[in-house]
């Protein structure tokens, strides 16, 4: 686990979202009355959180798909998302760190998903996924 912890701090993805009309429309028909979306915000604070490349995490860290088991999620949301923001979303992985409660490891990946908005921060989403008997302890780049 050693190779990977030099991974933690880095930043493993980065994008621009321009919000538009056209996703408010298509989350509003996604969910098609399940949940009220309004004109001033095109995001609902539960979706902030996807906005992340957290999958990018998980394959430099080669962990595969049936290793992976959601753990916790939160966020937090300072400003809202409206239609015709740019948002900069930057995906960073925070730790790694292993429990051994019994003969077989669990491992966890902690990623943190920062949204800016003309460099103000507008949401922090952190993310913590267990890994089905722990990290691998051969890595290569």
């Amino acid at each position: 686990m050693l190779k990977q912890t030099s991974l933690v701090g880095q930043v493993i993805g980065h994008r621009t979202i321009h919000v538009t009309d056209d996703m408010l429309r298509r989350l509003k028909n996604a969910l098609d009355g399940w949940h009220q979306v309004d004109k001033k915000t095109a995001i609902s604070s539960f979706f902030l959180g996807s906005l992340g490349d957290h999958q990018k995490a998980y394959e430099r860290l080669k962990i595969k798909p049936n290793r992976q088991l959601h753990s916790r999620e939160s966020l937090f949301v300072c400003d809202p998302i409206k239609p015709g923001d740019v948002i900069e979303v930057e995906t960073v992985l925070g730790d790694l760190y292993e429990q051994h409660g019994s003969s077989i490891p669990i491992g966890f990946v902690v990623t943190d998903v920062w949204g800016k908005k003309a460099n103000s921060v507008i949401f922090h989403s952190q993310r913590i996924m267990a890994v089905r008997g722990g990290f691998e302890r051969r890595y290569h780049e």
